[in-house]
């Protein structure tokens, strides 16, 4: 074998690892609901998320109204669910698997309406809250989510009330 030939074995098999490395690495960011595309009209907040959550990417223009999540002041942080409706069937009261979103992550919010009520725990650590408002998100095309004004907050300057409903 020449040296040649025995100098470039190697090489191929780094770049065959780096490309591997490459599809993994964007087949992992596409099922997070990841996207590379680039609004060029708008801002990107990011967060990242603790293991078993989603990461937050969310792009809003500057017109959009935005929800951050709140813990409530819990002593350990806990992530906040989001539901596919507000109202009180089994199915709209389950969690979407895997949806949890950190305390402090902003999402882009679509309209508001009324159902049924949280409460936050006390006894938990929670700040006393209780609302049957709730805000439909955009995170993930084509999936319905609903997050609870229990745990969650509109960013200033804007209100609910600015909110059409749903």
């Amino acid at each position: 074998m020449s040296e040649t030939t025995a100098s470039t074995r190697p090489n191929r098999r780094l770049r065959f690892h780096h490309k591997l490395g490459i599809a993994v690495g964007t087949i992992g960011l596409l099922a997070a609901g990841c996207s590379s595309d680039k609004d060029t009209n708008s801002a990107t907040n990011t967060n990242a998320a603790p293991t078993g959550s989603v990461a937050v990417n969310n792009t809003a223009s500057g017109s959009e109204i935005l929800l951050r999540f709140n813990d409530l002041d819990q002593k350990a942080d806990a992530d906040i669910s989001v539901y596919p409706g507000t109202g009180n069937t089994d199915a709209d009261k389950t969690a979407i698997a895997g949806r949890d979103f950190p305390p402090d992550a902003t999402v882009v919010a679509e309209c508001r309406e009324t159902g049924r009520l949280v409460v936050s725990h006390p006894e938990n650590g929670d700040e006393d809250r209780e609302s049957d408002q709730w805000v439909r998100i955009r995170f993930i095309p084509g999936v319905t989510m609903y997050a609870t004004m229990t745990y969650a907050d509109i960013v200033p300057p804007a209100s609910l009330e600015q909110l059409p409903e749903c």
